[in-house]
Order: C-alpha cells, then structure tokens, then sequence
C-alpha cells in the first residue's frame, strides 16, 4: 500500500511540474509577444493603481513614526493628531473657491473622481459652515469647477519623505527671477483672470510699484486688493490677459523695476469664468 503511494505521489509530481514547465514556456511566448502599446498600458495601470499605494503608505509612516505630541498634526498610530492651521501661521480656513482651485488642476491632470470626505467636526470641515451644505450638493464635478469661481493658490507638500523637496516658495524677495507656476486646470472662455499678491511689511511697501508677467505677456495693475491676505501688510491685484493664459500649468513673473525689494508671502491666481 505504501509503494503504490508512493508510486502514484511521484506520478502526480511528474504531471504537476511538467504542467508548471507548459504554463512557464506558454508565459514566456506571451511575454515575447507584447507590445510596446501593451508595456504603456500595463505601466500606466501600475502607476495608477500602484504608485497611490506606496505613496499613501510613504505618508503613512511619515506622520506615524513620531513621538506623541512632537510636532502638530503627527503621532503614533491608534491616536487623533490634530492641526488646527499651520504651524507658524494662523488658521487659514478654506472657501468654496479654494476647494475648487485644488479640484480644477486634479481634473485636468488625469483624475477619474474626486471624493469628499464626510467631516463631521465642525472644526475640520473643509469649507465654513455656511459653504458646507453648498459644496455637499455640489460636488466637485468637471462642470462645477470650470463653471464657478475658483482660487489657485501658492502651496507646498507639508508631509514628504526625506530628501524630497517640499516644493516651498514663500516667502520670497522679488529679485530677477522671482516666478510661481501655478496650475489652473482647464482655462475658462471668458471672465476674469486676476492674479493676486500679500506683500510683507518691508522698507518702502506704501510706494513700491510692481508689475506681473503672465506666460510672458504684461498684466495690467487693478489696484489694492481689499482683502489682506496671512502675514501680509498689502494686497495687490493684477488682471491677466485671457489670451495669454493657457490651460494646464501657468508661470507667474513678478517684477519691482525700482525701490527696496519687497518680500512676497502670498500668491493666488483667481479666475471668475462669469
């Protein structure tokens, strides 16, 4: 009984790896056989489903492997880290019009759907609370966010991993080259494109007399803006040239011809396609 058993095991194992042999040479044929149209397309499903994972998962042990406590926003898993406005800065709360600007460039870049979060707490809603019952019935669909006024404003990524740029431009010293490129997603037919600046208190800011560059093309000055932005002491606005703005990814010039150069601390693009 033992040997017939054994027998008809070695028989099965002979089956079995010359199955496995078949299937490795009808894997390699098929390997041999692919495209270079196929390769992009199992490359960019790698990148779409793939590289999120490990990104989220880069962030994770970022924001996690800290002690509790150390730094606003991070600690230990299993514990609630909360931060209530970037540290260094007052709170900064967030608007329709910004949460569309963020919206407007993920749609044009390639997103397939942009989920909101349910927040329940009033103090981490991502709008105020008289936008939140607008921005739940809205959404942040493709024609919401073309078609209502949107803010893309000057940022940087707070969580990276080490030896990755942060991608921090402010504040900044208007000098030779001082540019922000910043990305609107799909330009609108028609409106207004503003581009607006918080300038610091510095030697001779009540003078100072700027100009803005938009994609190379001159933008006309529109006076004082009337909200003063985080940190700045002056607000100025500049109307950009709907012809000169492009969709995707545009390039901001600043330019101070005269005076003591001031310092630039914050930079938005307001587009109002109405």
């Amino acid at each position: 009984m033992l040997r017939a058993h054994n027998k008809l095991y070695s028989s099965c194992k002979s089956v079995t790896l010359m199955d496995v042999k078949v299937k490795m040479m009808h894997s390699t044929k098929i390997q041999e056989s692919i495209t270079e149209l196929e390769a992009h397309a199992i490359a960019k499903e790698a990148y779409c489903f793939l590289y999120p994972l490990m990104t989220m998962d880069v962030t994770r042990k970022q924001c996690t492997n800290v002690p509790a406590g150390s730094k606003p926003g991070f600690g230990p898993m299993n514990l609630f880290s909360h931060m209530r406005a970037y540290p260094g800065a007052d709170p900064i709360a967030n608007d329709l019009a910004t949460t569309r600007g963020f919206a407007a460039p993920a749609w044009y870049r390639g997103a397939d759907q942009i989920y909101l979060f349910n927040y329940m707490d009033s103090q981490t809603r991502p709008v105020s609370a008289k936008d939140y019952r607008v921005l739940v019935e809205e959404g942040l669909g493709k024609e919401v966010v073309t078609s209502q006024p949107r803010r893309i404003i000057q940022a940087f990524r707070d969580t990276v991993p080490p030896g990755f740029d942060a991608g921090v431009k402010l504040p900044a010293v208007i000098g030779d080259n001082t540019t922000f490129i910043l990305n609107i997603g799909k330009k609108p037919k028609s409106g207004n494109v503003m581009f607006k600046a918080g300038l610091a208190q510095g030697e001779g800011l009540e003078d100072a007399v700027l100009g803005v560059m938009i994609n190379g093309v001159p933008c006309e000055m529109a006076g004082e803006n009337a909200t003063l932005f985080p940190g700045a002491k002056r607000s100025v606005q500049f109307r950009c040239p709907l012809k000169a703005v492009k969709h995707g990814a545009n390039t901001i010039q600043l330019l101070q011809p005269t005076g003591p150069a001031q310092k630039v601390v914050w930079a938005e693009i307001m587009i109002d396609p109405n």
